[in-house]
């Protein structure tokens, strides 16, 4: 993931706008179909807060399952279903937050890069946001596997996470849930101190 997400380290051009997108006419069976709806979550907390344009593909935000070009039966919409909730929260962090809608993206090397993808955003107001996606099925103690990465998680510590207003944090590290998305604030951590 990280290769892509980075094209191969060499970066993209600067203008360069990118759609994002789990599904679309040519995907197949659906995301949340073949991966269940904690993965789904996950990837579309990653489509949100990554740089580029996110798309949501009819019917993403509530599940359906159904196949690309097959006339099966009308969708039926459930504005309560969780992933419907999970994107109305995610467009509106992201339209409340500068820095996950800059171009800028910095991944990080933690203890469990297997499992886990962390980066930084950032804007030109010095807003910070610390993202965390946690793909297993188990709960990790996250660490930096360098000096720049534990200075960041330590940065963030004690942050509130902008999607579920609660954080796990002790003095080993990071506690991250099993298939669990955070999204920390820098600003956020910084009025919950005061």
């Amino acid at each position: 993931m990280r290769a892509a997400l980075t094209n191969e380290e060499r970066g993209f051009p600067t203008d360069s706008r990118i759609l994002r997108f789990l599904n679309n006419n040519d995907t197949g069976e659906r995301f949340a179909t073949r991966h269940g709806v904690p993965m789904a979550r996950i990837a579309a907390t990653l489509l949100f807060t990554l740089p580029g344009i996110p798309l949501i593909y009819n019917g993403d935000e509530m599940g359906a399952a159904f196949l690309p070009y097959d006339e099966g039966p009308p969708l039926q919409w459930n504005d309560t279903h969780p992933l419907a909730m999970h994107y109305r929260q995610l467009t509106s962090v992201r339209s409340d937050h500068e820095a996950l809608r800059s171009g800028d993206l910095q991944l990080l090397k933690t203890n469990q890069d297997e499992e886990v993808l962390a980066y930084v955003r950032s804007s030109a107001d010095l807003e910070e946001i610390l993202g965390l996606l946690h793909f297993s099925d188990r709960e990790i103690r996250l660490e930096g596997a360098d000096p720049q990465t534990r200075a960041t998680l330590r940065r963030f510590s004690g942050g509130t996470d902008l999607l579920t207003g609660q954080m796990s944090v002790d003095r080993q590290g990071l506690r991250i849930g099993a298939e669990t998305a955070v999204l920390l604030s820098k600003a956020a951590r910084d009025e919950v101190m005061e």
